[in-house]
């Protein structure tokens, strides 16, 4: 029996409470943050119009302020009136990413971080965010990794993190392609993020002895590099080129 997702209001509570917290970027945060900006570095667009879907309070949109016109979305309205407060001369607006009421083709680069895999109708997002991108517009997109998910147990990937949100679908990088197929041309999908539960092969590729001898022998850096090459790291990071429509 499929279980039913919460109702936005419900969503809409618990980020609020979420975000009265949390001000600016922990660690985990600016790495995922390193992937956006490798992904605009990629694109290479003077002057982008760039839209922060799931803005939380504002501080990576200030950041893509700098780069071109920017504007955030979050539907939290506790996290957009911190955002507004700390970053004025960036535009934040309040709202359902699936609901969105703003103009088709308006945007160059969509950039979403962390918030795919917390929406119900992951299909509808893409739909909305190719919507919203003029044609050849890109799509910098960052999520967390199933196939890194599936070496954890549930109980110890909840304690890690201090709790799930709401809704939580997680995809694979496979499950990825084939959601932005329909509208985007992938250009790159990577992983970043060394951080690894402990169950299958992950019991041994994880193990503190083998991460203590490694780095005794001076190449845990690059074991750790060769995990993340093989698609096992946290969190994906993307970047997909809208497709020209045909005619």
């Amino acid at each position: 029996m499929a279980v039913m997702a919460p109702d936005i209001e419900t969503q809409r509570a618990f980020y609020d409470k979420r975000w009265a917290d949390i001000q600016y970027a922990n660690l985990w945060q600016l790495q995922r943050a390193i992937a956006v900006l490798e992904g605009l570095r990629m694109i290479n667009q003077p002057s982008p119009r760039i839209l922060d879907l799931g803005c939380g309070t504002g501080w990576l949109t200030s950041i893509l302020g700098r780069f071109g016109p920017t504007m955030g979305v979050d539907l939290s309205p506790v996290a957009i009136r911190k955002a507004q407060a700390l970053y004025p001369d960036i535009k934040f607006i309040e709202g359902d990413l699936c609901d969105l009421e703003l103009p088709s083709h308006s945007f160059d680069i969509v950039v979403s971080v962390q918030v795919i895999d917390h929406m119900d109708d992951q299909a509808r997002f893409i739909e909305l965010v190719a919507r919203l991108l003029a044609p050849g517009g890109n799509l910098i997109l960052v999520t967390t990794n199933a196939k890194n998910v599936s070496y954890w147990t549930r109980q110890s990937f909840e304690s890690f993190f201090a709790g799930l949100q709401p809704i939580e679908q997680w995809l694979t990088p496979g499950g990825l392609r084939s959601l932005l197929r329909p509208y985007f041309r992938l250009r790159r999908l990577w992983t970043i993020l060394p951080i690894f539960g402990n169950l299958g092969v992950f019991r041994i590729l994880a193990s503190v002895k083998l991460a203590r001898t490694l780095d005794a022998l001076g190449v845990l850096c690059l074991y750790q590099r060769a995990l993340l090459y093989a698609g096992f790291g946290l969190v994906m990071a993307s970047v997909a080129e809208r497709r020209v429509p045909n005619g």
